[in-house]
């Protein structure tokens, strides 16, 4: 959109003065473009992020989502294995939803249901409460997918609302979707 900064436009901006919001820049460029169904575009985001800035989860999970995009699906899976496995012991709620996504991928409905509730329980307890619609949604679609109905639509419901009170009507759209499905 015309007039608008980009997430990818920022990570640029911000690359030689804040290299943890560039990181941050560019992992929300690709999910805008993961949301978007836009393959090269989270591509070119996660290529984009510097190894050597991410945490050793979110290096799993970047070198992961990019080998498995690539069409090195074993090579992929297993670096989203290290991810999912990880999360075992995780409380950041970015991280528990980079496993949500990562044992998506993977097939394995239970544990990405798992991650999304574990990761809803820590937006609940610490914030941010931005995350609160994404976390609501990914957990809705992790539920969609292992046949928890009701629950999807549950967790659909409310994440509409805090999209709607957060001012988040991309989020909002996303959620319609859930319960469409």
């Amino acid at each position: 959109m015309p007039g608008r900064i980009s997430s990818s436009h920022t990570a640029a901006l911000l690359a030689s003065h804040d290299p943890r919001r560039t990181l941050d820049a560019l992992l929300g460029a690709a999910q805008a473009a993961w949301d978007m169904g836009d393959a090269i575009a989270y591509l070119d985001a996660m290529t984009r992020v510097p190894p050597a800035a991410a945490d050793r989860p979110t290096a799993w999970y970047r070198a992961g989502m990019c080998a498995v995009l690539a069409g090195r699906t074993d090579r992929g899976h297993a670096l989203l294995r290290c991810c999912l496995d990880n999360a075992e012991r995780a409380d950041d709620p970015y991280e528990l939803l980079r496993a949500l996504v990562s044992a998506l991928v993977l097939g394995e409905v239970d544990a990405a249901c798992r991650a999304g509730a574990r990761a809803l329980a820590a937006v609940r307890t610490r914030g941010p409460d931005a995350l609160l619609p994404q976390a609501l949604e990914q957990l809705a679609y992790a539920e969609l997918r292992a046949g928890r109905h009701a629950r999807a639509r549950a967790h659909a419901l409310e994440g509409l609302h805090a999209a709607r009170r957060t001012g988040q009507p991309n989020a909002a759209t996303h959620l319609h979707a859930v319960l469409a499905l």
